[in-house]
């Protein structure tokens, strides 16, 4: 079940951090880099945050996740994540049709390392195209990937 979550009560926040923490960490070890400020959050800092959050749900409990912030006709994906043990089952596509559908009419980009292919392969698959390639402070090659979302 797919609903948009209110990341400002504190279990809901907890939820998103352990979520993300575990996704991360896999993302970490994939690409070999651990400076993923996410792995670093705080439940204040989620309760805080201007996001709005959307998560999966699996029998009460929270697998998968995107967050996003939006303006206008622009809208950034900033997290989207899922358990490590619900992997390849769809739960990302899931949230990726919901998004879509949501948010018509619309440029959606997202950033992610150019080392995650997982993720690339993701948006590919939803039409989103390489549009700006940068390197993090630390030199970790990064991509902006976006699409216009006029259709899902």
């Amino acid at each position: 079940m797919i609903v948009q979550l209110s990341n400002h009560k504190y279990e809901t926040a907890k939820s998103i951090l352990a979520l993300q923490q575990q996704s991360y960490y896999t993302e970490a070890v994939l690409i070999d880099n651990f400076d993923i400020p996410a792995l670093n959050e705080s439940v204040e800092a989620i309760r805080s945050s201007k996001e709005t959050f959307v998560g999966y749900f699996v029998e009460g409990e929270l697998r998968a996740l995107i967050a996003y912030e939006h303006q206008e006709k622009k809208l950034q994906i900033t997290r989207l994540v899922v358990h490590p043990d619900f992997f390849r089952r769809g739960f990302a596509s899931y949230l990726m049709k919901y998004l879509l559908n949501h948010h018509l009419d619309t440029l959606i980009y997202a950033h992610t390392s150019e080392k995650n292919q997982p993720a690339i392969d993701l948006y590919y698959s939803f039409g989103f195209v390489i549009s700006r390639k940068f390197n993090l402070p630390d030199g970790h090659p990064m991509v902006v990937l976006e699409r216009y979302s006029s259709y899902a």
